[in-house]
Formats: C-alpha cells, sequence, structure tokens
C-alpha cells in the first residue's frame, strides 16, 4: 500500500484515540460508588450492581483497546518499512518526529534542520508528497 499524507496523519489520530481509550478505561476504575438508584437516563427503581457494570466496560473497553493497538502496530510496521526507502534521511528523521513522535512542526525544523523558519520542515514533507 502507498505511504500518503493522509496515512500518516491517520496513524496520529489512531495514537490519539489508543490514549483516549485507556484514559477512559483508566476513568471507570474510579470511583466505582454504591447505586444510588439513579443513571444518566434518569430513576431507576431497581439498583444494579455498580462493579459488574463496570467490569463489563471496562472488558468492552479493553477489548476496543487491543483492536486499535494491533491496528496501530500494523500501520507503524507499515510505516517503518516504507520509511527504510526513502533515500533523504534528513525527511525520514521530520516524518518520524513529527507523525511518529508527535512534535510540532516548529520543535521538527529546531531539533533536525536548526533552521528558525518554523514551516520549513512542513514544506519539505508536502514536497516530497507533491511529486
Amino acid at each position: 500500500m502507498e505511504m500518503t499524507l493522509e496515512r500518516l496523519r491517520a496513524f496520529r489520530g489512531i495514537q490519539k484515540e489508543v490514549e483516549e481509550i485507556q484514559r477512559e478505561i483508566d476513568l471507570l476504575y474510579f470511583p466505582i460508588t454504591s447505586p444510588n438508584g439513579r443513571t444518566g437516563e434518569g430513576y431507576r427503581s431497581t439498583p444494579g450492581d455498580p462493579t459488574a457494570s463496570a467490569v463489563k466496560q471496562i472488558m468492552r473497553q479493553e477489548a476496543k483497546l487491543e483492536r486499535h493497538r494491533q491496528h496501530l502496530a500494523e500501520e507503524l510496521e507499515a510505516i517503518e518499512t516504507w520509511l527504510e526507502t526513502l533515500p533523504d534521511r534528513e525527511l525520514c528523521a521530520i516524518i518520524r518526529a513529527h507523525y511518529l513522535l508527535g512534535d510540532s512542526w516548529s520543535r521538527c525544523t529546531q531539533r533536525i534542520l536548526t533552521y528558525e523558519n518554523s514551516d520549513t520542515a512542513k514544506m519539505r514533507v508536502y514536497r516530497y508528497f507533491k511529486k
């Protein structure tokens, strides 16, 4: 499969989604409290078991998280393989820093290219994909 800017951006999106699913799971652990007879949908006459409900939600979210992590690992492998084929190692470093590590364009420019103009790294990547 061909590497595109959209695919690189999607990788960052998957990374963020994995982080948010993990955060959601972490929030499900605390607080687990006794039911008060009310839910987000309104009043319930028979209180449920908050622990069992939380465990079910956690298990569903962990399964979802695992699927997303697997997809993320597959995409990372494809991107790494593609990066190895790039002859321009500086461009490779920029793409790795921005899309895989999440650095800003400004930080990529300063760290890798040591230029003052923060758009230099971004423009190099965009020019490469316009070819």
